[in-house]
Order: C-alpha cells, then sequence, then structure tokens
C-alpha cells in the first residue's frame, strides 16, 4: 500500500487528497473451517481530488505500484459549484413560475402582488459511477491508458411559490 500512496502522489496528489477508507483483516480457515491457516487483509485507499484530468493516471499509477482493486469511481461538482448551480436553478424556476402566473392571470384581469410562501424542494445528485473492476493489458509489456470518458451530471430542485392576487 505504500507504494500505492507513493505512486499516487507522484502524480502531484497531496496527503489531504488521500485517505483509508477501510481496513478490514478477515481469517482464513482450513477446509474443516475451525483452523485458523492465516489472514487476508484488504486496505482500502481513497483519492479525492478536483484533478479531474489525472483520473486514468491515477488508475494506472495505483494498479502498476500493486493496487489489486480498483472501484467505486465517481465524478461530482465541488460544493462551491453545486450551490452555485442550485442557486441559479432555484432564482431560475422563481423567475419562471412568476412569468407563467402572471400570464395565467392576465386574461382574469388580475395581478400579483405579493408571496405567500416559498418551498423548495432539494434533490440529492447521485454521481455518475463508473464501475471499474480492474485493468486488462492486451500484452504483457504493452500498456494502455485507463479510458475516462465525459459524462454529464443533472441537477435539480424544485419550487413552489404561491402568490398574493388582487
Amino acid at each position: 500500500m505504500n507504494n500505492v500512496v507513493t505512486a499516487v502522489k507522484s502524480l502531484g496528489i497531496s496527503d489531504d487528497e488521500i485517505s483509508t477508507s477501510r481496513f478490514n483483516v478477515y481469517p482464513n480457515y482450513d477446509t474443516t473451517g475451525r483452523v485458523i491457516t492465516g489472514y487476508s487483509v484488504s486496505n482500502i485507499v481513497s483519492v479525492k481530488t478536483d484533478q479531474i484530468t489525472k483520473a486514468s493516471q491515477i488508475i494506472d499509477a495505483a494498479v502498476d505500484a500493486g493496487a489489486n482493486r480498483v472501484d467505486s469511481i465517481f465524478f461530482t461538482l465541488s460544493n462551491e459549484l453545486d450551490k452555485q448551480v442550485r442557486d441559479e436553478l432555484i432564482a431560475d424556476a422563481v423567475r419562471d413560475g412568476k412569468m407563467k402566473a402572471e400570464k395565467a392571470l392576465a386574461p382574469l384581469g388580475k395581478k400579483i402582488i405579493g408571496v405567500k410562501s416559498v418551498s423548495l424542494a432539494e434533490f440529492g445528485i447521485p454521481p455518475p459511477i463508473i464501475p471499474f473492476e480492474g485493468l486488462a493489458r492486451a500484452e504483457k509489456g504493452v500498456e494502455f491508458p485507463t479510458p475516462i470518458f465525459k459524462a454529464e451530471q443533472q441537477v435539480s430542485t424544485s419550487v413552489s411559490v404561491i402568490f398574493l392576487i388582487d
């Protein structure tokens, strides 16, 4: 695991971006299931970085350094960008709702004179997960970089506004 961490850090990943997410020790038993013959250990490290262009390099460096399992790779918006996008969506939704309410009220000779209430329903963003069960090499000694493809994320929110009309 030290080799894996060193390899990942050599790409410019800082200590703050690497963490141990799980560490497990399991006994191995003989065929009778009664005698412990040894132990299996899994040490699972997570890398969380905003250096998205290095995703493929991080995976390859970790595997080349001895990691034998790579999974749960996902990409999310930063907290700042997520907040900015949601705030913009809320403002757009309120403006759109007001415009539609004004259009609906115009034929009735009514107009909006205020707001009684505003209710927000925030939805979590399921991050796009890229399943990855390991690296395959076409020939010994021939390396191919792990492909990482772009994916869009959908961010949504819901706003309910009750207008006062006259």
